[in-house]
């Protein structure tokens, strides 16, 4: 993705026990220079008891929700960054807590690369501004008479 352009980071819970997972708490904190963003907010389908989801320009903090048995659930958030380059985002082991079963047991990653606009295309740049301003100044210049021979 571009720089200030957008991502969606989405974080499944999964539950493979025949009895949902309550009291469950997990907290993700972006990569520096990756922002989460407000608009949209992050949301979840993380239901059930007391559940709350509150979150920051560089958090997101799950608490007292539910993980359905035999089921699964998301956290998602939208993530954007005015820096170029890869931002890698790491849920290490027990990172997510529940009341009945512990943490998680395995870890996970995922990446995000951020591209500078390519050159060329797209981006108007100062010296663009200065073409174009002197191609309207002489059209003007000459509009409603003939150009000199």
């Amino acid at each position: 993705f571009g720089q200030n352009v957008a991502s969606v980071l989405t974080i499944t819970f999964s539950n493979s026990n025949g009895f949902a997972l309550t009291q469950s708490g997990f907290t993700e904190t972006a990569p520096a220079n990756l922002v989460i963003q407000s608009s949209p907010a992050p949301t979840t389908t993380c239901s059930g008891g007391t559940g709350t989801l509150s979150s920051s320009a560089s958090s997101v903090a799950l608490a007292d929700a539910n993980i359905p048995a035999k089921g699964s659930c998301t956290l998602t958030l939208s993530v954007k960054s005015a820096t170029a380059g890869n931002y890698a985002n790491a849920i290490a082991v027990s990172a997510l807590s529940t009341g009945p079963a512990g943490g998680n047991a395995a870890g996970a990653t995922a990446s995000l690369t951020v591209t500078a606009p390519s050159k060329g295309g797209g981006a108007i740049d100062w010296w663009d501004m200065m073409f174009v301003a002197g191609v309207l100044l002489a059209g003007r210049r000459y509009a409603g008479r003939r150009p000199p021979p």
